[in-house]
């Protein structure tokens, strides 16, 4: 029978499935030596670890879950921030002020190598495609009526071209669950994932798990095999903002 979920049940999943993602692992890592306060310490990364400083979900996930690996769950539970509330239009000079810590990060190193901040044309470079920056003319006197059906037009251009949802769900990204959160299949798939990570073999896995299972040996492997691979994509997604999302690999299929 499923179990009840309360809210800091589905938290507490979500943060174990963070755990487990080696970007954001690394990220966390090197935020302990090269930010403070949003503000490089230092930045002499390597190639692998300007990937991981240029991945902006990861940025974003930090800044409301911190560093999973050196603070326990209850405690940014109690603690815990609020979701941030972002205007959907601002000014772009604010936005540089104002936007989070990935955005700050940039702008300081962009300083300190050209000695001088962005232009809003290169700010808007930095890479937010959930973000459409424009350049409004306020000149020409022309009426909010007039800009509002090219402004749509030029959303969904967008949108198509960097695969943005303009949905709700995408709102949730980061703070909010999105898709059918199964608490125990969940669990289940991270303790598979958990045991092949401390060098378990699949079957020795499937066997232990028979001895409490009505199944054949097999097919109990074949469930473990899946197991492992969806809690893979689960760790995938997490890393993207996105708990648990779609997961789930039917037969035949290389996942949705």
């Amino acid at each position: 029978m499923p179990r009840r979920k309360n809210e800091d049940d589905i938290y507490k999943i979500w943060w174990k499935y963070l755990e487990k993602g080696k970007n954001y692992k690394k990220f966390c890592e090197l935020t302990k030596s090269i930010v403070q306060n949003g503000h490089p310490k230092r930045y002499r990364a390597k190639s692998e670890e300007n990937a991981v400083l240029s991945n902006i979900h990861i940025w974003k996930i930090y800044e409301y879950w911190g560093d999973v690996h050196n603070q326990k769950f209850e405690d940014w539970w109690k603690n815990r921030p609020n979701p941030p509330k972002l205007k959907t239009i601002i000014s772009l000079k604010d936005a540089i002020a104002e936007r989070h810590w990935y955005y700050v990060f940039r702008t300081t190193l962009y300083r300190r190598k050209y000695g001088r901040l962005p232009t809003v044309e290169e700010f808007a470079n930095f890479g937010d495609s959930e973000f459409l920056y424009l350049r409004v003319s306020v000149s020409d006197n022309i009426s909010a009526r007039k800009l509002a059906p090219q402004i749509s037009k030029l959303i969904k251009l967008h949108c198509r071209e960097y695969n943005v949802k303009n949905d709700t769900q995408n709102k949730n990204r980061y703070y909010r669950p999105i898709g059918r959160v199964r608490l125990n299949k969940l669990e289940r798939y991270l303790e598979v994932y958990d045991l092949k990570s401390q060098g378990m073999k699949t079957i020795d896995i499937a066997k232990q798990r028979a001895l409490t299972s009505n199944s054949e040996l097999h097919i109990v492997k074949e469930v473990c095999q899946n197991d492992h691979r969806l809690a893979k994509k689960i760790i995938k997604n997490v890393e993207e903002g996105i708990f648990p999302g779609p997961y789930y690999v039917r037969k035949g299929k290389k996942g949705k």
